[in-house]
């Protein structure tokens, strides 16, 4: 019988791998290969990244999040760089406002939600089609091919 997926290990009583985080039953979250992999993605600062895995861990699971730039300072040292970072997940489709704080309290929260615009920017590459090559034909009537294998 298959384990469940996010059930314990029941020799370690983990959800997760050692080398996976220090807490056994941390948070994580979900990153597909296809989303990974996009160029748009790719091309992302590190900032910008290291952002969206932030606010996704925030956000637990739900669609939407709720992170104020006074949060984001601990982590990225100054406004400036969350902010830029921001306006580039925004721009790149992976995140839209739902209400810009517009206080000049850094405390107060805007909320944002995850979004599939980048989809839209960076349409899937065509899958080619497997073509197979043609099969060999012998030229019974070419003089180089002679039965015995000698030319």
């Amino acid at each position: 019988m298959a384990r469940k997926t996010g059930a314990k290990n029941k020799d370690t009583g983990r959800r997760f791998k050692a080398y996976e985080g220090r807490r056994p039953d941390d948070k994580h979250l979900r990153l597909t290969k296809d989303m990974v992999l996009d160029p748009i993605f790719v091309g992302l600062s590190s900032s910008a990244k290291v952002l969206y895995m932030y606010m996704k861990l925030w956000a637990v699971g739900q669609d939407t999040v709720k992170y104020a730039t006074s949060m984001a300072k601990d982590y990225f040292g100054s406004n400036n760089t969350f902010k830029k970072a921001r306006n580039e997940l925004i721009e790149k489709g992976f995140i839209n406002y739902i209400n810009e704080h517009r206080s000049k309290d850094m405390c107060e929260t805007a909320e944002y939600e995850f979004s599939n615009r980048w989809q839209i920017l960076s349409p899937p590459k065509p899958i080619k089609p497997h073509v197979k090559k043609p099969p060999l034909e012998w030229d019974w009537n070419n003089p180089d091919y002679s039965s015995d294998g000698k030319q």
